[in-house]
């Protein structure tokens, strides 16, 4: 197994096992044979992939579901479902990235639409979109011109987009809360702030904002 610098880092539970997969795909060995490497508590069977599972491009964890992008653009889900989150659409394919949020699962297709399951489905005539991002009880879809829209539970305001919002190269979100980043660097919030511990510093030149 080789080895990586690391620096100590805080994670929630849920964050943590994003990051696991996301470095298990990175392994030179799993890499190769594009197959799964598991390992930490394995809540709603989210750490027992479907048996030969292979030809993997991405993953993505949610609390106890995880789905699996596979290179021929169709899309593997596991764990619990007790709310068809683990389930994809029947005849998903084209698909070129996928999130996972508490009970909710988004993917992004090669001609720019979206489908998200089980209980939020996409706005209709949403196209254009570049990159997706899940919650807990909301989505986000950065599309092509920069702008950003957002659909599900805005009781906390997560999916009440600031007007004029642009300029923006990614997205992300974590329970009731949104985060934009602009091509300046800088970031957006806006959503539910935790008492404001979900605020971010006056930051320059990110690049991306990974909540957990």
């Amino acid at each position: 197994m080789p080895s990586f610098p690391f620096s100590r880092l805080s994670f929630r539970r849920s964050a943590l096992f994003t990051c696991v997969l996301s470095l298990a795909l990175t392994l030179p060995q799993v890499a190769k044979s594009q197959q799964l490497v598991f390992w930490g508590q394995s809540m709603g069977g989210v750490l027992k992939p479907p048996s030969g599972l292979k030809g993997v491009v991405q993953i993505a964890a949610g609390q106890n579901h995880a789905l699996a992008l596979l290179a021929n653009g169709s899309v593997v889900g596991w764990g619990r479902d007790h709310h068809g989150e683990s389930t994809p659409p029947p005849g998903l394919n084209g698909v070129v990235q996928i999130a996972a949020g508490w009970s909710e699962s988004i993917a992004l297709k090669s001609d720019g639409t979206v489908v998200s399951w089980p209980s939020y489905p996409a706005p209709a005539g949403l196209k254009d979109v570049v990159q997706v991002a899940v919650s807990v009880t909301h989505c986000l879809a950065l599309k092509s011109d920069g702008t950003v829209v957002a659909w599900g539970d805005n009781t906390l305001g997560a999916v009440s987009v600031p007007r004029g919002l642009s300029d923006v190269v990614h997205v992300s979100c974590d329970s009731d809360s949104s985060f934009a980043v602009r091509s300046n660097g800088s970031v957006v919030f806006w959503g539910n702030s935790w008492d404001g511990t979900m605020y971010p510093p006056d930051f320059s030149d990110v690049v991306r904002v990974t909540p957990g």
